[in-house]
């Protein structure tokens, strides 16, 4: 970040995943909840041009997009960012990155299982990349 402030993210149960931005020397700037409304784990934290925060997260096999800003109010969040809620996939962003334009690219994983016949699983895995407007 360009303030060199520095963000903390912890894992979720059924209210929503916690963040605080803390000052270079540990004072506490700000604590928000990011509300997924499930059990979540943010994965990628990004500093937005802006002085706010980008943040991903996995919960309930889907992947959670949030955007807070300067104050650590939060902006948005969105959780249709891919895959939908399909009830055999899971989906992990495993990167994020800040474009000049406030805009930010997400990739990460998809898993399907299925079963074949009821007995034997199919595993499909495949790669995912969303662009986003800030």
């Amino acid at each position: 970040m360009e303030s060199e402030n520095i963000v903390v993210a912890g894992t979720s149960n059924q209210s929503g995943i916690p963040l605080a931005k803390l000052s270079p020397d540990g004072q506490l700037l700000w604590t928000t909840v990011l509300p997924t409304g499930l059990v979540g784990t943010i994965e990628e934290i990004e500093a937005m041009p802006d002085d706010g925060v980008i943040v991903t997260a996995t919960a309930n096999a889907d992947v959670v997009v949030a955007r807070a800003d300067a104050d650590g109010d939060l902006v948005w969040t969105n959780s249709d960012v891919v895959g939908g809620h399909a009830r055999q996939s899971m989906y992990e962003p495993r990167g994020l990155t800040v474009n000049d334009d406030g805009g930010f690219v997400i990739v990460g994983l998809g898993t399907t299982v299925r079963s074949i016949g009821g007995v034997i699983p199919n595993i499909t895995d495949q790669g995912f990349i969303a662009k986003l407007d800030s």
